[in-house]
């Protein structure tokens, strides 16, 4: 028979080991979620991203690595070369990792060319509708690649069916609102709701 000493060191051995075995899981997880970041974004992207480094504006820079992981979405508006999609993937991985969000993430021209399959077949929009609506968190990166009518329509009902949900929509693009309306001349009613949609789903960021 134990002794009461003995009794207590044996429940805190095996409280111990618990906590070790708990811990061990969560590394074993987290590196798995890297692992499976990098697939979801590349190796390039999945690099850790140094924010001394960047040309950024500071404080632009911190809205983005600052930014929540619920509530509204992000749209970071600027040229190329400015850093927008390392920041973006760089706070999505913090989600990813730490908080253990469903994310998807596309290019701009990987959203359009399915938004046209999917436009074009009927049979495909359901498809189509439910792959981009159900992550908890929807980054398309270089919006307005290949950006057309069909694009802008695809984008519409994709925040219109996310909102819904409550479910962020995060761009980064170099399309500012005079190029929207540019580019959608012949479809003013379109681009306006377009913008509208952007700026009440979105926190705006303009580099």
């Amino acid at each position: 028979m134990l002794t009461p000493e003995e009794h207590k060191e044996m429940e805190r051995l095996k409280a111990e080991s618990e906590i070790n075995l708990r811990n061990k899981l969560a590394v074993e997880r987290t590196e798995h979620r890297k692992k499976t970041w990098q697939q979801i974004v590349g190796e390039l992207y999945a690099e850790e991203f140094d924010a001394a480094k960047s040309s950024m504006e500071p404080a632009k820079l911190s809205q983005i690595l600052e930014f929540p992981s619920k509530g509204k979405g992000l749209c970071v508006i600027g040229e190329s070369r400015r850093g927008k999609s390392r920041a973006c993937f760089h706070r999505l991985r913090d989600f990813y990792l730490d908080d253990y969000l469903s994310i998807k993430c596309v290019t701009g021209i990987e959203f359009a060319t399915k938004a046209s399959a999917a436009f074009k077949d009927p049979a495909k929009t359901q498809a189509w509708l439910l792959e981009f609506s159900s992550p908890s968190l929807l980054y398309i990166d270089d919006f307005g690649k290949r950006f057309n009518i069909t694009t802008a329509e695809a984008l519409h009902e994709i925040f219109e069916e996310r909102c819904k949900t409550r479910k962020p929509t995060w761009l980064s693009t170099n399309l500012t609102s005079e190029l929207i309306k540019k580019l959608l001349k012949d479809e003013p009613h379109l681009a306006n709701s377009l913008i509208e949609r952007i700026k009440e789903f979105c926190d705006v960021v303009v580099l």
